[in-house]
């Protein structure tokens, strides 16, 4: 009886060690599968097709989505030229010129997986009606710039300064910046460091204040508990070189260009409080425009034209 009591006993302590081993494996195996999941939807270049078959697909865009792909398909129409510049880590940049022969120019930015053309379509077609030239950039591993991994405005924003030493001095005298989500962060970022003084102005259009803080954001959003995923956004960090917490507002603290902050005050993805955070740090002139009924990267278009003609105006353009 002994020694089947003692046999029972190590078959019960098998059976757990072997059950807990799987259970412990199966958590190891998931926790590496969705973390490597999650650094690939969140850092890693997608291919163009997949990510144009889903632009403008949120809900958010629904009272504005016919009217930004109407003039995007205006945009399209335009006679354009495609220049490059290379990155400071040695990536190949790429940007659609739309010029009219202005000397004056305005670059758009635009956030993640977006596209130039839907995002700022209606507001760069106004521009250039208004006889601004355009400057479309495609931020890096996105589109047809170079590059493996987006860093949520930190190597993009070093991308910045070598878009504006790429534009010939002797033809532009003038240049404004757009940005949109990453891209307003991005330039939020570059803030401080443009000393081309031919940079008039940036429009920061639903920019948030670190990545970092929006990740939570989106985290908290989902009920996604952090340490699940944590793992992946720790190699996202490593990529963007431990720029994920960095804050934007600490950048406009020490920017002496002027800044045009607009948000939708509907924004899910983020929060309109980001911007006012970054209005708040701002030290040089600025101006804040809070949108009713717009979600996020749609506010220049829900705010219609009213809304387009305070940015002109911000611009030093007072031309209908």
């Amino acid at each position: 009886q002994g020694f089947e009591r003692r046999l029972r006993v190590r078959i019960i302590i098998i059976t757990a060690v072997s059950v807990v081993t799987f259970l412990l494996l199966g958590f190891v195996i998931s926790y590496v599968a969705v973390n490597r999941l999650l650094f690939v939807k969140f850092f890693k270049r997608r291919a163009d097709e997949d990510v144009l078959s889903v632009s403008l697909e949120d809900g958010y865009y629904d009272n504005c989505r016919s009217e930004m792909k109407a003039a995007a398909g205006e945009i399209e129409k335009l006679s354009s030229e495609r220049i490059t510049t290379t990155s400071k880590d040695g990536i190949t940049l790429s940007a659609r010129l739309f010029s009219c022969g202005s000397d004056k120019l305005i670059m758009f930015f635009h956030g993640v997986r977006s596209y130039p053309p839907y995002c700022f379509g209606v507001f760069a077609l106004e521009a250039y009606k208004r006889g601004y030239d355009v400057l479309f950039v495609d931020q890096r591993a996105q589109w047809e710039s170079g590059g493996k991994y987006i860093t949520y405005g930190k190597g993009e924003s070093d991308d910045v300064l070598r878009w504006i030493e790429k534009i010939s001095d002797d033809k532009i005298k003038e240049i404004h910046l757009y940005g949109i989500s990453m891209g307003a962060s991005t330039l939020c970022y570059a803030s401080d460091k443009i000393t081309d003084k031919r940079v008039k102005s940036i429009v920061a259009d639903c920019g948030y204040t670190s990545p970092r803080e929006l990740i939570d954001h989106i985290l908290k959003r989902q009920k996604v508990p952090e340490f699940l995923v944590a793992a992946a956004f720790y190699s996202g960090e490593k990529i963007a070189k431990a720029g994920m917490k960095d804050k934007t507002e600490e950048h406009l603290s020490k920017t002496s260009i002027p800044v045009f902050f607009i948000h939708g005050e509907d924004d899910t993805v983020v929060p309109a409080s980001h911007s006012e955070r970054n209005f708040n740090a701002c030290r040089s002139e600025k101006r804040l425009e809070i949108v009713k009924n717009a979600g996020h990267a749609c506010a220049a278009v829900i705010g219609g034209k009213e809304l387009r003609d305070k940015i002109f105006l911000f611009l030093g353009d007072n031309n209908e």
